[in-house]
């Protein structure tokens, strides 16, 4: 992928482009992932605190939170 495209001097537009495909994939993947956490999340009864877990998922979504 991008590490041989690198390592065989490609143009760096053309591995710059890849990187932003790269980038754009994980994070479409990555707000599928939330919504579903966030339905779960909002969805189960045994959830002591929706409101600060729903807050650490959307923080560490947008690069700003901690895992614990």
């Amino acid at each position: 992928g991008i590490q041989k495209m690198v390592e065989s001097e490609r143009d760096c537009v053309d591995i710059l482009m890849q990187l932003s495909a790269v980038k754009s994939g994980l994070e479409s993947v990555a707000g599928k992932v939330l919504r579903n956490y966030v339905a779960i999340c909002l969805d189960k009864d045994n959830t002591q605190d929706k409101g600060a877990a729903l807050a650490r998922a959307v923080s560490m979504w947008i690069g700003g939170g901690s895992r614990g």
